[in-house]
């Protein structure tokens, strides 16, 4: 009979997994080592992945599911678009800010080329409704009529920005510098 899994056991091997990979990178890191700081025999971990690969994608597709949960939250479309970017682009920030090493983990990963990306098209982008918010923001012409891929880079690559700048410097932004860098944002893609 098959063991079910220990998901404490998993955790374990996730966190100290995150830790290393952003000490070390990708390349860096060994099964071995994973064993050692999670506390966790190498022999145990082998029975929940196959290999260093294994684990660094099931790693990933924990980490998108988790943030795809976190910002992808109800939405009543039938309010302005400007308060649902907010809404959408606040939990985004939280959602990086409240893990940084999974953050980092996360752009490593999807910057890698050595790893085998299990990435469906369906869900190769995490935060379809900013994507949606977006469009509408468009379509209502409240928001300059540029692709939104455009829109949503400028929405959301300051905030990888800054999770690298708080991962190097300690930094953290206020809750009035991250307004206000949400309010200089929202004014760059606004008609």
């Amino acid at each position: 009979m098959a063991r079910e899994k220990d998901y404490s056991k998993i955790d374990k091997i996730f966190e100290a997994t995150l830790r290393l990979v952003y000490e070390k990178g990708f390349a860096g890191i060994k099964l071995t080592e994973v064993a050692r700081l999670s506390g966790i025999a190498i022999g145990t971990i082998y029975l929940y992945f196959k290999d260093k690969d294994d684990l660094i994608n099931q790693l990933y597709q924990y980490i998108k599911r988790k943030k795809k949960q976190d910002v992808n939250i109800d939405l009543d479309l039938n309010r302005h678009s400007e308060e649902l970017i907010k809404e959408l682009w606040m939990a985004y920030y939280e959602s990086v800010f409240n893990d940084l090493k999974a953050a980092d983990f996360f752009y490593q990963y999807q910057q890698s080329n050595a790893l085998v990306k299990l990435i469906n098209e369906n869900d190769a982008f995490v935060f379809a409704n900013l994507r949606r918010v977006l469009s509408k923001g468009v379509m209502e012409g409240r928001l300059k009529n540029m692709d939104e891929d455009i829109l949503y880079t400028i929405m959301i690559g300051p905030i990888h920005e800054m999770a690298k700048q708080a991962l190097k410097n300690n930094f953290k932004a206020t809750s009035e510098e991250k307004e206000e860098m949400f309010n200089c944002l929202l004014s760059s893609i606004k008609n």
